[in-house]
């Protein structure tokens, strides 16, 4: 009998064993399906939650309880607030989750869940399962706790702004051991002046800039980088084809000699092997070289020309040496990095397709903007391609997280001395909905008063949480420039150029315009800027001349400036004599430069005027960029209207000149 007992016991435990298998089998296989990346433990997942409404529980500033200390003035602010920061849980200063993808439809609740389920009933699919109301529950509790880790990164994203925002003011407002220690009248001593040699200094410097590389003081070679008072930083990216950017600045170079140019020039780069010793070898000879045979070949030398050209002084900036090795150097790391740990104080920065039309870039350096301020950025087209539409999703969010949220704050001002900017030209990206304001051809800094706003900046990329409004991906976005400069503080406004980008070339012929038209029109692969309100041209960019080698192009502007003429009732002759005046000589040629206005929408109307101010025209002899731009838009008795600059023949053919020594092939 106990025999028979024991083998129904040990059977009824075999089947209860089994029941447990077959449920933690069940459990693993349900839980296995991927809802996305675990949230950390510290991220509750129970209740309602929003991701807006919660921005308003954020952590208050560390000075918010400041309002009884009195007037001491900004550097003892520095000082207490610095000590106070490194006295925090290291946990406040890291990242919740490095490396996270967002997935923007978090904002909006019903959106994701849709997303998800498609996701999910794919996978359960494809693995033979059916979906059902266990997963609908799964994904509701999923979609609340990733929301709590997005409010926790917006937290985090906020923060580390407003962290930089007052190193940047207290370190490069000299309240620091390595720099002047200039105090208000009455200012007490600062005990002890900021130092970032210490351990938690140091390690809290480092959560700060993720990407600075950790040396025995890291701020001491940022501090005393500047060698030079004025200098050309010509930058070389990584995601645009190397070689084609070498060959550009190798003539980029020569042409600054044949300008007579006087400013030191370095180039920026990331990799060893992005710049060689070879290639730059090749630079320095192109800058030093006594040979110009590449000017006797051109039909224009008689043009007021050097007798001698002025050998550049040129020197290479590899921007890896300044950065921790575990980060990878993308493109907008390495500009920002450049600009921070050049030679110069004051710099004119340039990328490869950029091509001066003055003689002389200094002049930018006495521009009043950049006096005050520290920098002059130029405007890009004002095309309305760069609204989204529709609007892409949590764009809306992330741009209110920014504005209010992320910007200066009344206490930081009265604290700190930050000011508030006023948004005079980047509301068209702030407030506007638009995408694109700067063009990154050219920028002017001067280091110093610039540089809190540069190492905001370098810092926006490890927050993809701003991806939605601005992308922060490997490419360089020029709209990170501003940005950072608006967030810092350090200005009443961010400076830019008058006008917005211009289009080069010749005015097409009034008989080839669509009949009523009133409007002028000039078309170009190329756009310029022109300097504030007068006419002079700073520079052009070299697209137009890099579309001559495509077959279609040049026959497509060919056709676009001849005319049919009639000759009488039956009989037409082609006049193509613009075409020998212009083009012939060069496919940029610049007899005339249409600056547009900018509009926020389409001017439609019905007298026959364009609806837009510069438009994008498709398939024009290749499937590269083709923009045309008209100086009337939507009535031809509008008083808002673009202005059509027409040159002398000295000013065409010193551009003529400029234009013709860029297109000689650099002598290797």
């Amino acid at each position: 009998m106990n025999l028979l007992i024991g083998r129904i016991r040990r059977r009824v435990q075999a089947v209860i064993l089994l029941v447990v298998l077959v449920f933690c089998v069940g459990s693993a296989l349900h839980f296995s399906v991927p809802l996305n990346t675990a949230a950390p433990t510290n991220i509750t997942t129970s209740g309602v939650f929003d991701i807006v409404k919660e921005r308003t529980q954020f952590r208050p500033a560390m000075f918010h309880q400041w309002s009884n200390t009195g007037p001491r003035g900004p550097a003892y602010s520095c000082v207490k607030y610095w000590n106070q920061l490194v006295k925090e849980s290291s946990t406040r200063l890291q990242n919740p989750r490095p490396g996270f993808e967002l997935e923007p439809r978090i904002y909006k609740k019903k959106k994701w869940l849709i997303s998800a389920k498609q996701r999910l009933r794919r996978t359960l699919h494809e693995q033979g399962r059916v979906f059902t109301d266990a997963h609908v529950n799964d994904l509701q509790a999923e979609y609340y706790r990733e929301s709590r880790l997005v409010s926790s990164l917006e937290e985090h994203f906020v923060d580390s702004v407003k962290h930089l925002r007052v190193f940047g003011g207290c370190i490069f407002g000299g309240y620091t051991e390595n720099g002047p220690t200039s105090r208000a009248k009455g200012e007490p001593k600062s005990d002890p002046p900021l130092s970032f040699k210490r351990r938690k200094d140091k390690a809290a410097l480092l959560h700060l800039i993720p990407w600075l590389k950790n040396t025995a003081d890291p701020l001491e070679e940022l501090l005393s980088a500047s060698k030079e008072d004025h200098g050309i930083l010509v930058t070389i990216f990584q995601e645009s084809q190397i070689s084609i950017q070498v060959d550009h600045v190798a003539r980029l170079i020569r042409l600054l000699r044949v300008q007579g140019n006087q400013l030191p020039i370095q180039i920026a780069y990331s990799g060893k092997e992005t710049v060689p010793l070879k290639t730059q070898a090749f630079l320095t000879k192109v800058a030093t070289s006594d040979s110009y045979s590449y000017i006797s070949a051109l039909d224009e030398v008689e043009l007021d020309s050097y007798v001698e050209y002025p050998k550049q002084t040129l020197s290479f900036l590899e921007v890896d040496q300044f950065v921790t090795p575990d980060i990878t150097v993308t493109d907008n790391i390495m500009y920002f990095v450049a600009a921070m740990f050049c030679d110069f104080k004051n710099m004119v920065v340039m990328n490869s397709q950029t091509i001066p039309m003055v003689d002389n870039l200094s002049f930018l350096f006495e521009n009043e903007q950049f006096r005050d301020n520290g920098m002059l950025f130029f405007k890009d087209r004002p095309s309305i391609d760069s609204k989204p539409d529709p609007f892409p999703p949590g764009f809306f969010e992330v741009n209110e997280l920014i504005n209010q949220y992320a910007s200066v704050t009344p206490e930081e001002s009265a604290i700190f001395g930050m000011k508030i900017p006023t948004r005079i030209h980047t509301k068209r990206v702030t407030e506007l909905g638009f995408q694109r304001l700067l063009d990154p051809s050219m920028a002017v800094l001067n280091k110093q008063k610039v540089m809190p706003g540069l190492v905001i900046s370098s810092v926006l990329p490890f927050h993809p949480i701003i991806g939605p409004k601005y992308e922060v991906s490997s490419g360089f976005n020029p709209e990170l420039l501003w940005l950072g400069q608006e967030l810092a503080g350090t200005s009443e406004y961010v400076s830019f150029n008058k006008h917005f980008a211009s289009t080069p070339g010749v005015l097409t012929p009034r008989e080839n315009l669509p009949v009523g038209s009133y409007s002028s029109e000039i078309c170009s692969s190329s756009w310029s800027q022109i300097y504030h309100d007068t006419s002079r041209l700073v520079y052009v960019t070299s697209h137009q001349l890099e579309n001559r080698v495509l077959p279609l192009f040049e026959p497509a502007i060919s056709a676009r400036l001849s005319v049919n003429r009639t000759v009488d009732a039956v009989n037409e002759d082609k006049d193509d004599s613009l075409i020998h005046e212009t083009i012939d000589k060069n496919i940029l040629y610049i007899k005339s430069v249409l600056q547009p206005i900018d509009v926020e929408k389409a001017v439609l109307n019905d007298e026959g005027q364009p609806f837009l101010p510069t438009e994008h025209i498709d398939d024009f002899g290749s499937a590269d960029d083709y923009w045309c731009s008209y100086d009337i838009v939507g009535s031809k008795d509008s008083a808002n209207r673009g202005i059509v600059f027409d040159y002398q023949e000295k000013d065409s053919r010193r551009f003529l000149f400029y234009l013709n020594v860029w297109q000689q092939r650099p002598e290797g």
